[in-house]
């Protein structure tokens, strides 16, 4: 938030909401099933890590309304395409 608050007052143009939201739906994921640590990640695999956070944040936001907003922001975020 304060790099992307930084970087508007400088001139850049960037969505300052979608960095908030993709932030938080990252953490929200990492709240069930942790932050796994780049080493952990060299053992396991990086797809085990995006299928078990990618699942919790399924689970999280399954019954909300925006669920499909939600789910398209964080697979965005994982896909690296906004």
């Amino acid at each position: 938030m304060l790099l992307a608050d930084e970087l508007v007052h400088r001139g850049v143009s960037i969505d300052v909401e979608l960095v908030l939201r993709i932030s938080l739906l990252h953490d929200w994921a990492e709240a069930r099933v942790g932050d796994m640590p780049r080493t952990a990640i060299r053992y396991f695999g990086a797809e085990t890590r995006k299928s078990a956070e990618s699942a919790a944040l399924a689970d999280i936001v399954q019954t909300l309304n925006n669920h499909a907003l939600y789910r398209a922001l964080y697979e965005n975020y994982e896909e690296r395409s906004k």
